[in-house]
């Protein structure tokens, strides 16, 4: 089987959509239902994909692909994107509760938003070659370093991680709620990509806008092509 890895394009929109559902879709549907009761994650990744100014635009992401199906894609981005969105709204109380996931950052680093892998193809190493082309692109965009965040509770993303390298370096303390039933909180991980570099400290902790918002008429109709 030949896998294949590129940059996603538009037409890519879909099948991102669906991954990045795979990857975190419980999160982002834990805050829609507080905020727009009935409005999918899927609806909100796919205008969220499609948008060219979203974090999660399909212009930062890579894809691995099978013929011509996509089986798994990367979504990261420099971290600083997410302090530099907009405060022009109140949190919901869900938004509260998982807080510190999107606050607890190293800012200076490049940000592996999103990881996923179709499950008729996990465990062929594709996730790990995503993230030796992400720290490519990061250290071709002048970054040393990449984090992530990852449920204290998924022993399987830690260890896949750990193995490529990803030291632990912060912790999110967010609660186990009936309707996002994590354990552990969320931990913030780190690869050094310099040579003989340690971790470094996390930097200081500053509030981002919600996760809900950070795209312009999110919750409006998807626009998968």
């Amino acid at each position: 089987m030949e896998i294949e890895y590129r940059a996603a394009a538009p037409q890519d929109a879909e099948a991102l959509t669906d991954l990045m559902l795979q990857a975190g879709g419980d999160t982002l549907q834990f805050v829609l239902d507080g905020l727009a009761p009935g409005v999918s994650a899927w609806a909100l990744y796919a205008h969220m994909v499609c948008s060219t100014e979203s974090e999660c635009s399909y212009r930062h992401c890579l894809v691995a692909e099978v013929g011509a199906a996509v089986v798994g894609m990367a979504n990261a981005f420099p971290t600083a994107r997410l302090r530099d969105e907009p405060h022009a709204f109140a949190l919901s109380q869900r938004e509260i509760h998982i807080r510190q996931r999107t606050e607890v950052q190293d800012w200076g680093s490049y940000c592996l938003n999103n990881i996923a892998v179709a499950p008729l193809f996990q465990g062929q190493g594709i996730a790990a070659r995503l993230i030796d082309l992400v720290g490519e692109k990061a250290r071709s965009e002048g970054f040393d370093r990449l984090t992530l965040h990852v449920w204290g509770d998924n022993a399987r993303a830690r260890s896949l991680y750990r193995r490529k390298g990803f030291e632990e370096i912060g912790w999110a303390a967010v609660g186990w709620h009936p309707a996002l039933p994590h354990v552990g909180g969320s931990l913030l991980m780190q690869l050094s990509l310099a040579a003989g570099r340690q971790p470094a400290a996390s930097a200081a902790v500053q509030a981002v806008a919600p996760l809900s918002r950070r795209c312009d008429d999110r919750l409006n109709p998807p626009c998968v092509p």
